[in-house]
């Protein structure tokens, strides 16, 4: 006759507990959902985006004034690189790079593209 561990079996199921517990904290920890991941990559894109277009609306490199994409074009290019760079990232680092862009952003000035925007979209002509 064998002699058999009493504390085996729930010597395994606590290791099988603490295995599960560890998948759930890392998923819900580190982990985002594709939605919140693909949200983020296009606002970020979008941000980033309308800071280009500021930044550089009406510079001139080497003697060639800088021109944009459609916006479409920039954006889709854009909405894929931060898909890419933002791999492994975790939600709070995400919101705080956000933060950043949307910083940036609002520290340039309205341009005059901006203005009439605006404008026509009050109903203000």
């Amino acid at each position: 006759m064998k002699h058999k561990a009493k504390w085996a079996p729930p010597l395994f199921l606590l290791g099988c507990a603490f295995c599960g517990a560890g998948v759930f904290l890392f998923k819900k920890l580190y982990r985002m959902n594709l939605k919140e991941y693909t949200s983020h990559a296009l606002y970020m894109a979008v941000l980033d985006d309308e800071i280009a277009r500021k930044e550089l609306s009406g510079v001139s490199v080497a003697a060639q004034k800088v021109v944009f994409p459609a916006r479409r074009h920039s954006l889709q290019y854009r909405y894929h690189l931060f898909l890419d760079l933002n791999q492994g990232k975790t939600a709070e680092t995400l919101k705080q790079e956000t933060a950043a862009l949307e910083r940036r952003l609002s520290a340039l000035a309205p341009t005059a593209d901006d203005l009439s925007a605006s404008s026509d979209s009050k109903g203000v002509h």
